[in-house]
């Protein structure tokens, strides 16, 4: 037979599919690891207008800050050094009420930024004629903390060094949120540097290490006429295309050039991933059960094309919305009534087709129970399938999943289950040869019956 008619999963024994097994817990147990351990998304820090011993809000002699009720007071705060890699800066204002009771209004705060230029011993702090004005409905508790929202936010990092200059101008708004105005939060958030060499890092060395494979899957093949390759080798092929795809490294680019191309770009590269993977689940179910040696594309599985397309077309227009907004606000991105009922219909969509996966998934069942020989492929594709679907539905609902990495652990986690994913099914559909050392083991020890019909 022709290299490319046999796979590993057709002859493999169960001593491998046990080692193949634990080194898959073992990867992902490192994800989890190296995401639980690893330096947050953001590095956030806080300061307090009134600056009071022991982190108190009322206002007494020891407070060595400044009162911004008080017309005409303007409160000077240095910000922390920043790097490029930061990649932004976000300020949040969370001021404190001193009211006995629940008020609401508005207020607004101004703000006036500087730039430290020059070197260390001859510096000087450059207006960046820019006036920050935010006029904001605040909902304050009885003598607590009232709404936050964004003052000032820098989407690209040109300077080490800024100072800001923040006061409340009393001529505009409602008397009450300034009347009873007390303390007030600055709340700094910028990307953790940490969290950017950990994000490059990985996606570089999983974009090389994917391409080395695909080129030495390809050479393994290249005395094998195409006409000759298995379904699943050409499906896997695929695969192993978008994955380079998913490891792209405009990531990386992102840091240091801002605009929305590239989370554009980026975005595209995971929908299109996301989109073949997805077709080749509903394509390989039903390849299992139908017990096809090829899928001939006809109009049998024009359905699932059209869901896939339609998938693909609404989650990039997702992502790359929550990516460009992400770019322009990272604190309140997501909290947007459109993205929400977008993120909604793609959910749907995803269920639906979850529901399909499974319903030929019961279909499937009793064919493998009448032909043994079935049962190995079905698990073996059914059963990494299944960890992927149901991590990816956990990352959804909970917000962790897509553009938008709230977390560390996300992120690492998804990075290696989706590169792992794709291996996995790569060394279980690499083709052999039989007769080979080591590609046949004894009967007793082989999970599929060979005997009982010829490979595809």
């Amino acid at each position: 037979q022709a290299m490319g008619s046999v796979m590993r999963i057709d002859v493999v024994s169960i001593k491998f599919l046990i080692i193949l097994s634990v080194v898959s817990v073992v990867t992902l147990l490192l994800a989890i690891i190296i995401g639980a351990t690893g330096p947050s998304v953001y590095d956030i820090s806080n300061t307090y207008a009134y600056n009071c011993p022991e982190g108190s809000h009322i206002w007494s002699p020891q407070c060595s800050g400044v009162e911004l009720k008080q017309n005409g007071t303007a409160w000077e705060w240095t910000l922390p050094k920043m790097k490029t890699v930061n990649r932004f800066w976000a300020l949040e204002v969370y001021p404190y009420s001193t009211s006995p009771q629940e008020i609401s209004g508005t207020i607004t705060f101004a703000a006036s930024l500087f730039a430290k230029v020059g070197t260390a011993d001859n510096f000087e702090w450059l207006s960046l004629q820019r006036n920050d004005s935010k006029q904001q409905v605040l909902n304050c508790r009885a003598n607590g903390v009232c709404d936050g929202f964004l003052l000032v936010w820098e989407e690209f990092i040109n300077y080490e060094e800024y100072r800001i200059l923040i006061w409340v101008d009393h001529s505009q708004g409602t008397p009450a949120p300034a009347t009873y105005l007390g303390d007030v939060q600055l709340q700094l958030t910028v990307g953790h540097p940490g969290f950017a060499a950990l994000e490059i890092s990985l996606k570089t060395l999983s974009l090389v290490f994917n391409i080395v494979v695909l080129v030495v899957h390809l050479w393994h093949l290249r005395g094998t006429a195409f006409s000759d390759w298995s379904w699943e080798q050409r499906a896997i092929t695929l695969l192993l295309i978008v994955l380079a795809l998913y490891n792209n490294f405009f990531t990386a680019i992102e840091y240091g050039v801002k605009g929305w191309f590239f989370p554009f770009l980026s975005s595209l590269c995971e929908v299109v991933f996301f989109s073949v993977l997805m077709l080749f689940w509903l394509l390989m179910v039903d390849k299992i059960r139908r017990d096809e040696l090829r899928i001939e594309m006809g109009l049998y599985h024009l359905p699932k094309v059209i869901v896939t397309i339609l998938f693909g077309i609404l989650t990039l227009v997702l992502f790359s919305w929550i990516s460009i907004r992400d770019e322009q606000d990272p604190i309140y991105g997501v909290g947007i009534t459109g993205i929400q009922v977008l993120f909604y219909i793609v959910v749907f969509i995803w269920t639906g087709v979850l529901v399909w996966v499974g319903i030929l998934v019961a279909m499937t069942v009793p064919i493998i129970s009448r032909k043994p020989y079935l049962k190995t492929r079905f698990l073996f594709f059914g059963i990494p399938t299944g960890i992927v679907i149901i991590s990816v539905l956990i990352g959804i609902f909970t917000g962790t999943f897509g553009p938008v990495r709230k977390s560390t652990l996300s992120f690492t986690y998804f990075q290696f289950l989706l590169n792992l994913y794709v291996y996995v099914l790569l060394w279980g559909y690499w083709p052999i040869q039989e007769g080979i050392s080591g590609t046949n083991p004894s009967e007793d020890s082989r999970l599929t019956f060979q005997s009982n019909r010829d490979f595809p």
